[in-house]
């Protein structure tokens, strides 16, 4: 099978001579956790000959507003759903008018004191939800950070998320700039293995960040775009962020979220209680099941 993914550096200038397409599919702005207002993103996209998904955290503000002062560049709509398991849903929508009709008729109800952390929204709601509308559904940094269970693929291996609903994504995020490549490259495994389509992108919350992971594709549009990353048609071009990147990132990250202290502590609080109640139901139901086989293994010896 032919390699689609490659770990170093995009040459930007080279591959928009050669042609291509190239989004950057996880980005934030100042409408989460990130610091980069809407004119700046679209300025520096421009200047760079790329197109972004505007993927805020529980927020559609952001990626509206890129996409209707787009001035020629391409601008994805999406958003980056934070679901009360843990994990990280990527939802990339062919038009602007479907992502508010999401967000509005669902998501806006589902959102929690801190509203960039985890919503009061279930992994099968979100994508049942989702499922209603034209949308690429991906899991974003599918293995999660490090303490961190943001990644589905980390809660499913932990059973925290029924493993059924892997069947209704389409894909995962294999090229995350804010991963290691270990992790990343587990994700690239996986794809390939269950022939799922892939994306790359930098998980950016500084403008300095935009355009170190991108996914080359086909078209000019949003349609044409998604399109051509669901018929495996893309190609992944990046490096994960250094040390120092990803420090100043996530001090961005943390000043947002320090503005929701209370809130995130009770959030963070309710998922713990959720898992602890998970794991006795899975110790209780082992038990009995354990007891339960003993039982018949005795029966069946006493008759023979």
């Amino acid at each position: 099978m032919k390699d689609r993914v490659f770990w170093k550096k995009p040459e930007h200038s080279l591959l928009s001579q050669l042609g291509h397409t190239m989004v950057d599919m996880h980005f934030h702005t100042s409408y989460s956790d990130g610091n980069a207002s809407i004119p700046d993103l679209i300025k520096r996209a421009k200047m760079m000959g790329i197109g972004v998904a505007v993927t805020d955290h529980n927020e559609i503000g952001g990626a509206v507003e890129a996409f209707k002062n787009r001035e020629g560049v391409l601008v994805i709509p999406g958003i980056e759903v934070s679901c009360i398991e843990g994990p990280h849903i990527l939802l990339y929508f062919y038009n602007h008018k479907e992502l508010i009709s999401f967000f509005e008729n669902f998501l806006r109800w589902k959102k929690n004191g801190n509203p960039f952390m985890a919503t009061k929204a279930t992994v099968k709601e979100v994508l049942n939800e989702a499922s209603r509308y034209n949308c690429v559904k991906v899991a974003a940094h599918p293995f999660g950070y490090m303490g961190v269970n943001c990644g589905l693929l980390k809660t499913v291996d932990k059973d925290y998320v029924e493993p059924n609903l892997l069947r209704k994504i389409d894909g995962v995020e294999v090229i995350c700039g804010a991963m290691s490549r270990h992790l990343n490259k587990k994700a690239k495994k996986y794809a390939e293995s269950h022939n799922m389509l892939y994306t790359g992108g930098t998980d950016g919350h500084c403008l300095f960040q935009l355009g170190k992971v991108v996914t080359l594709g086909k078209g000019k549009t949003p349609k044409e775009f998604l399109n051509s990353i669901k018929k495996k048609e893309n190609i992944l071009i990046g490096k994960e962020s250094q040390y120092f990147p990803k420090v100043l990132s996530a001090s961005t990250t943390v000043r947002t979220h320090l503005h929701y202290a209370y809130p995130s502590v009770k959030i963070q609080t309710k998922i713990f209680y959720q898992r602890t109640v998970h794991l006795r139901k899975k110790i209780t139901g082992k038990l009995i099941h354990n007891g339960l086989t003993r039982q018949v293994g005795k029966i069946a010896m006493r008759r023979m």
